[in-house]
């Protein structure tokens, strides 16, 4: 009862967030309903047309199949992102985790031309939080940008059929080694005849190593789906 009630009151404050008259960064006024001035914007880093085919992240012309994802190839199909995670975009992101619900609206309109470029998606599935850290905070960011984009797409958006079980411990300073133990076996399916065949796209705010979105992966592959991709607003840089 506490989560649909929760459920109704986002959804009754995600209609309010459309409205915008100054850019985010430099706080000049602005007249197209954008969330940044055309010289702000034009500073944004955005991962452009070369991306790594499999990881989405921000290569060079040529480059092909990046060197992490050949050494590590995913369990997820494909992933994209519209920006690199840095400079202003890291810090608007970081608000969005802070209670700057808003700021889903500014991602998902980045995202929304993306969600093309992944073939027959029968459902969004936003990255799952615990109970606990959805009481603390009181939304899952990832759950709004899911919404966004379902509101655009027409793709519907089932936020039930993952669950996380419970926290693993902070991801932050961990190798990806690490992140992979880390994850592994805190999220399940609440539905296992809602996967059989489906292709499914996980939404989310980051991607740095990919793990949380391999484990996804492989609960759904296990549970029967078909095809699992990945969008997320921003994905780490490449290493040197």
């Amino acid at each position: 009862m506490w989560i649909r009630s929760l459920k109704l009151r986002k959804k009754a404050q995600f209609e309010n967030f459309y409205r915008n008259y100054r850019c985010e960064l430099c706080k000049r006024e602005v007249f197209d309903d954008s969330y940044f001035c055309e010289a702000c914007r034009a500073k944004l880093p955005y991962v452009g047309k070369y991306v790594c085919p499999l990881c989405g992240r921000k290569t060079f012309e040529g480059a092909g199949i990046c060197l992490e994802c050949k050494a590590h190839a995913p369990i997820y199909a494909r992933a994209r992102s519209p920006f690199v995670y840095e400079g202003e975009i890291r810090r608007l992101l970081l608000g969005m985790k802070r209670g700057k619900r808003y700021l889903s609206v500014l991602f998902g309109r980045e995202m929304v031309p993306l969600v093309a470029s992944f073939p027959h998606i029968d459902a969004l599935l936003p990255v799952p939080v615990t109970e606990r850290a959805l009481r603390r905070r009181g939304y899952n960011q990832a759950e709004l940008l899911a919404d966004y984009l379902s509101e655009r797409s027409g793709i519907p958006c089932d936020s039930a059929l993952l669950v996380k079980r419970r926290e693993g411990k902070e991801q932050k300073g961990l190798s990806k080694s690490e992140r992979r133990k880390n994850v592994r076996g805190i999220y399940a399916v609440s539905d296992r005849k809602s996967c059989r065949g489906k292709n499914f796209l996980l939404i989310d705010d980051v991607m740095t190593t990919g793990s949380t979105a391999d484990e996804l992966t492989r609960v759904l592959l296990a549970a029967g789906a078909r095809r699992v991709y990945l969008l997320t607003a921003a994905s780490t840089p490449l290493k040197d």
